[in-house]
């Protein structure tokens, strides 16, 4: 077999797949209409809004979580490296989160969002011994659902978070 055929059968095989996740995307205000986007983060944050809502279609979720995380990451740590406190802007993603809130960048709601979008990112991308609270496998189990259920729905949370972003600081 070709390549090129491989990927055609994977095309066709997944194509409706695709064509759902693309219109579940299009119900989200940001990747429902065009918008002319001021972009604050740098390079990472732009390269990551373009991303996310084809990893989404593509069925690449946790790629969606991490590109989610950086773009809100790099968003909001601009707003400190613009007012010149780069210490605060280079801290961890908590420290941004706490220090956004504080400044009234952005609402206590959206600080829990994050905050959970922080813990979701951190049960994929660091190892976590047993059963242990910040697990993915208790994750897992404490939702009962599959890991391919719980990653979707991740996914998801991170995808519609991004969207929130724009509708909730553009008011």
């Amino acid at each position: 077999m070709s390549i090129s055929r491989d990927l055609k059968i994977s095309d066709k095989l997944t194509f409706k797949s695709r064509l759902e996740r693309l219109n579940e995307i299009k119900t989200l205000p940001l990747w429902s209409q065009e918008y002319d986007l001021l972009l604050t983060g740098g390079l990472s944050s732009s390269y990551a809004i373009t991303e996310i809502p084809n990893a989404y279609i593509n069925g690449n979720f946790l790629s969606c979580i991490c590109l989610s995380q950086i773009f809100l990451e790099n968003t909001l740590s601009s707003n400190f490296c613009m007012q010149g406190e780069d210490e605060t802007a280079e801290a961890s993603f908590a420290k941004v989160i706490e220090e956004s809130k504080a400044n009234n960048i952005i609402s206590e709601t959206f600080a829990e969002d994050l905050n959970k979008l922080r813990k979701i990112r951190n049960s994929y991308t660091h190892f976590h011994v047993g059963l242990s609270n910040r697990s993915l496998m208790k994750r897992i189990l404490d939702d009962s659902i599959t890991p391919e259920e719980l990653l979707i729905k991740d996914a998801w949370f991170a995808v519609k978070l991004v969207s929130d972003f724009f509708c909730n600081s553009s008011e």
